[in-house]
């Protein structure tokens, strides 16, 4: 019984699987096969043009080589390239701002009176403070930023309450311990 049932399954099997004399079907199987690599193929070409020019690194400035090389460089043609990788990466955007702020805090007593130097300095902590105090819902790359900037340039700016809320809201809990 069990036979009875498997022989018409057996035999759409077989017909799946027979060759065809026919020459007109071989031929159009061909082309099919032929289109639908195609097909394939320029569709991976696509995508491959799609991730090339996603990453393309674009020029900003190409420098003389030479006996001459370039000696004066104006400082946006150092900004704007630093600028784009910034904005193309969190991470470095965090190294970026953490270096310039680390740099400006630090030369501020160099360019200023003792009293101005103390007020800027303590304005820029200040708004450190008020960034975290007022953030909620935080970006972590952003949160992580400005503890790593209080904690390396004052750790009493910041109360461990507000550092601690602005870790569990960010999620970024290495950042606030």
């Amino acid at each position: 019984q069990t036979a009875a049932r498997e022989a018409p399954e057996i035999k759409r099997l077989k017909r799946r699987f027979v060759k065809s004399k026919d020459k007109n079907a071989q031929a159009a199987l061909f082309y099919a096969k032929l289109a639908a690599r195609k097909k394939r193929d320029a569709r991976l070409v696509i995508e491959q043009r799609r991730l090339a020019k996603h990453s393309q690194v674009h020029l900003f400035r190409s420098y003389r080589k030479g006996e001459l090389p370039d000696i004066q460089i104006k400082n946006l043609e150092i900004i704007e390239p630093l600028q784009a990788l910034a904005q193309r990466d969190t991470t470095m955007a965090r190294l970026v701002f953490e270096k310039l702020y680390m740099g400006i805090v630090h030369d501020i007593p160099d360019m200023l009176s003792a009293s101005d130097a103390r007020r800027l300095t303590s304005s820029y902590h200040d708004s450190i403070y008020k960034l975290l105090q007022s953030s909620r819902k935080g970006h972590a790359p952003f949160i992580s930023t400005f503890h790593n900037l209080a904690r390396v340039s004052n750790p009493s700016i910041v109360e461990p309450r507000v550092t601690c809320n602005t870790s569990i809201a960010s999620k970024s809990y290495h950042t606030g311990a």
